[in-house]
């Protein structure tokens, strides 16, 4: 393994020169110091016009190879993404950073994914490396903020598509599993359903699909390295900014990542802690950790770690108090809102307060009385309910709603 191994940067478009434009601008000031050579190829999927490539081969790269490849025919999203890959063995890459163009980086992505890949190509269990901190579990569509480390880093079993680095023997290694598993989409409990859901034209859910199959984990950084607009394409019908994050501003020297056998914060595809087996005392392989309450007990686990309110005997029970969610079970903050269920042992369900409503208040850090609760639940359970992003109703709505509400009682 050399000190530095070659790492090529692939862009991704198809008609929006806007975005192509952007993206490329940003990248010729990004910090790539101490690499004497960094290869450049934007990857453009035929739209049947000229202007994005007209762009594209205007753009002067001045930090190593340059070049703009224009697919002779249109492919489509995930032919044309998983065909980005193969860029590696063709020009001897160790890695690449894949950058759709809606995709917007760090000054210090290169330096990350530099140390980054040295860390990990030699891990067949690292599938790849996002540069995107996920602020939400889409799942659920809830917030996400994982728990903190000495580290800058942490895994999850979700694969990314804002910003992500492949390291060449683990993508070859995807590209044989999907060889065999391309085609209709199995509906599996032990996928999250919104992926299931996709279209067929997303080549992330393949990857998803490979990392839960295969126990393969991506290494995420706590701060983020990227960011994304959603610009108007083939997937967005709406720009929005609910993918933007907080972007890194400067990279620093020396990056410190976990080994995956000893790291502190692992999480699954559904953003749920799988050390808190640990911390609780039980054998992985029997408990169910579902404290977003998205995945259910699929599985049948004995144990059953939860906010949802169910017919078994509590072991134990904590707090809805501390942020993130598992911090309150890593503390052992007792409290009645987080149950550990021993689901051989039937019992009376804990009282069954109106969930999303409990929810939206935490997320808001807003605090309910219990009888206050009750009393809401009603009336502002069902507007927020309503909401698609329901848990992030704004508070000067709830507020409304709560005099509109007092006004009745």
């Amino acid at each position: 393994m050399t000190d530095h191994p070659i790492i090529g940067i692939i862009v991704v478009g198809y008609n929006r020169v806007g975005s192509i434009e952007r993206l490329l601008k940003r990248l010729a000031v990004c910090d790539y110091s101490g690499i004497t050579s960094v290869p450049l190829i934007v990857s453009l999927d035929n739209c049947g016009k000229s202007d994005v490539y007209d762009a594209a081969s205007d753009f002067h790269w001045p930090r190593g190879s340059y070049q703009v490849i224009l697919q002779p025919e249109r492919m489509g999203c995930k032919k044309h993404v998983l065909h980005c890959g193969d860029y590696m063995e063709q020009f001897g890459w160790d890695a690449a950073i894949v950058l759709e163009d809606d995709v917007y980086p760090s000054v210090a992505f290169y330096q990350y994914a530099q140390q980054a890949v040295a860390s990990y190509q030699d891990d067949d269990r690292i599938a790849g490396i996002a540069l995107y901190a996920m602020p939400q579990n889409q799942t659920v569509r809830l917030p996400f903020t994982p728990a903190l480390s000495d580290y800058d880093a942490y895994f999850m079993q979700l694969a990314q598509s804002c910003g992500q680095v492949w390291m060449k023997r683990q993508w070859c290694a995807f590209k044989d599993w999907f060889a065999e598993n391309d085609g209709p989409f199995p509906n599996r409990p032990g996928i999250p359903a919104n992926v299931t859901r996709w279209p067929e034209s997303s080549w992330l859910k393949y990857h998803i699909r490979y990392c839960i199959e295969e126990n393969k984990y991506f290494v995420y950084p706590y701060e983020s390295l990227t960011t994304n607009f959603s610009d108007v394409g083939q997937h967005t019908g709406v720009a929005s900014n609910t993918l933007q994050v907080r972007l890194q501003q400067q990279a620093r020297r020396r990056y410190s990542f976990p080994e995956l056998d000893n790291a502190p914060v692992v999480y699954d595809a559904w953003h749920e802690n799988l050390r808190l087996a640990e911390v609780l005392g039980l054998a992985p392989e029997t408990l169910n950790v579902d404290i977003f309450g998205g995945k259910g007990n699929p599985e049948r686990k004995r144990y059953w770690l939860t906010t949802l309110c169910k017919p078994y005997h509590v072991l134990r029970s904590f707090a809805l108090s501390l942020f993130p969610m598992d911090m309150n079970v890593l503390c052992g903050l007792a409290g009645d809102q987080i149950f550990l269920y021993d689901t051989t042992v039937p019992a009376e369900a804990p009282p069954d307060r109106d969930r999303d409503l409990q929810m939206w208040a935490y997320y808001n850090r807003i605090l309910f009385p219990d009888e206050m609760i009750w009393k809401l639940s009603k009336p502002i359970g069902k507007r927020i309910r309503k909401s698609r992003w329901r848990y992030l109703l704004h508070p000067i709505q709830f507020l409304k709603l709560l005099r509109s509400c007092l006004r009745r009682s």
